[in-house]
């Protein structure tokens, strides 16, 4: 009987155990699920009031961004119609700087062309100085060769009337040598004709081809120095066709340099 009732009370205190931890479960499960729904309502209304938060901020965002918008549109339009000026301005330089490089080019083309024009002008002047130097330089050595020859012809010419002057007179000694033969005085006085004779022809003879020399001399310097004159004349016509090929050189040097900075000025601006 006492087992009996200590079951009978255990069994007892089990149910009672037993629905209290039911209770307790029960109130546990019920806490769950309220505060399940509590946060289901807490997590809704904060999910919405987060929606119209950013629905308000977008809304603000977008009036912003529409204004943003319009003002990056005028400071567009502005910096284009500022672009517009510039690359305006710019043209208008472009086009000057054209202009003005071309009207450059074309002074300079004309100035090359009158100091090419006054060179060849120059040149023929000189040439034509040469010319006339070289007629009077040609006609010195004509005369100077024409004296020479005229000088040649009266030498020769009074050397053989000479020789003839001394064959005669050696032909008049002989005979007059012969018809003094007979007398010893008349023979001492041939003797000393002929002496003086032979030492007059020896005399003329040595004046004859002493002024031959000179005149030989005379001829050759003459021509020396006619030669040396036609040379400095040809030199002095080679340095004017020098100096005026340099100028010209100088002139189309400077065009080109002065074209070719101008090119790159331009190249340089355009970049």
């Amino acid at each position: 009987s006492i087992i009996l009732c200590q079951s009978i009370v255990r069994k007892f205190i089990s149910i009672q155990h037993t629905c209290r931890l039911k209770e307790l479960r029960k109130n546990e499960a019920a806490m769950t699920i309220q505060c399940a729904y509590r946060r289901h309502v807490a997590m809704s209304d904060y999910i919405f009031f987060m929606s119209d938060v950013i629905l308000c901020q977008s809304i603000v965002r977008r009036f912003q961004s529409i204004q943003l918008a319009r003002r990056m549109k005028d400071e567009i339009h502005r910096k284009r119609n500022d672009a517009a000026a510039s690359i305006q301005s710019a043209f208008r330089r472009h086009v000057a700087m054209n202009y003005y490089a071309f009207f450059l080019s074309d002074i300079i083309m004309c100035q090359s062309i009158a100091r090419r024009f006054q060179s060849i002008q120059l040149f023929r002047r000189k040439k034509l100085e040469t010319h006339q130097r070289q007629n009077v330089a040609a006609v010195a050595i004509q005369a100077t060769f024409r004296r020479h020859m005229a000088m040649s012809d009266y030498i020769f010419a009074v050397s053989d009337i000479i020789l003839c002057q001394t064959i005669a007179r050696r032909f008049l000694s002989m005979q007059r040598a012969r018809k003094l033969r007979s007398d010893l005085t008349q023979q001492n006085a041939a003797a000393t004709m002929i002496q003086s004779s032979f030492r007059r022809y020896l005399s003329i003879s040595n004046y004859v081809f002493t002024l031959a020399d000179i005149v030989f001399c005379q001829s050759i310097w003459r021509r020396k120095l006619a030669i040396h004159q036609l040379n400095r004349l040809r030199r002095v016509a080679a340095a004017t066709i020098i100096q005026s090929t340099f100028r010209r050189h100088i002139t189309m040097s400077n065009y080109i340099f002065t074209v070719s900075d101008i090119i790159i000025c331009q190249s340089v601006w355009r970049m």
